[in-house]
């Protein structure tokens, strides 16, 4: 993978919550990290029913809708990093396997 370091923080989720709220703020954490060496990319990966709720369009109130600008801010600021639910994983895998 040409000298990549992949760095991933894993979660399953199934519902939301105060709990699980900590748990999203830290992969939005992950993903808001930047190495000043290049190859670092950091993947924040949520499993679980609550990962559809978080990535698709519907209304979930302000803090669903606090979450979802945070991680779209993010991933614009960190163009090497990524979030993925379980799908996104596969796929990231797939492609890394290609190189």
């Amino acid at each position: 993978m040409n000298g990549r370091i992949f760095l991933c923080e894993a979660k399953h989720l199934n519902t939301s919550g105060g709990e699980q709220d900590k748990q999203i703020a830290e992969l939005i954490e992950v993903i808001s990290l930047k190495e000043q060496n290049k190859n670092t990319t950091y993947v924040a990966f949520l499993d679980g029913s609550y990962s559809n709720v978080l990535l698709g369009i519907g209304d979930g109130g302000d803090k669903l809708t606090t979450q979802r600008k945070e991680i779209k801010k993010y991933l614009l600021h960190n163009p090497n990093n990524f979030w993925v639910n379980t799908a996104g994983f596969e796929a990231l895998i797939s492609d890394l396997n290609r190189i």
